[in-house]
């Protein structure tokens, strides 16, 4: 219910990166040359929704509540494979010899 609010009264924000319609993912501001990030293109997109205006007072709950839940659903797989990448990134942090011999230059990836 607190997210519906704020995503009806204050555009999302305060709330995660996906919930927040102020700084959408998916946004293309009607600029040709913007291209949306193709990470978000199966993002749910506002417009799809009837989001409605507390300050209107043309709120419609459900439909703001059908948009988290798809955003939620959308979100948590690029959630999931980040957490998958952290874990990874983090064991090999933790397994790195730091005491041996520093890589040499033609070693190095740049």
């Amino acid at each position: 219910m607190e997210a519906s609010l704020s995503v009806e009264r204050y555009g999302g924000r305060g709330l995660p990166w996906f919930l927040d319609l102020i700084n959408d993912v998916n946004e293309d501001y009607g600029d040709p040359e913007y291209q949306i990030d193709p990470r978000f293109a199966d993002c749910p997109r506002v417009q799809d929704y009837r989001i409605g205006s507390y300050w209107d007072r043309t709120t419609d709950s459900k439909e703001t509540l059908r948009f988290i839940d798809d955003r939620l659903n959308w979100a948590e797989k690029i959630i999931r494979q980040r957490i998958v990448m952290a874990t990874q990134f983090y064991k090999r942090l933790n397994n790195w010899n730091l005491n041996g011999e520093p890589p040499t230059e033609p070693s190095l990836p740049f």
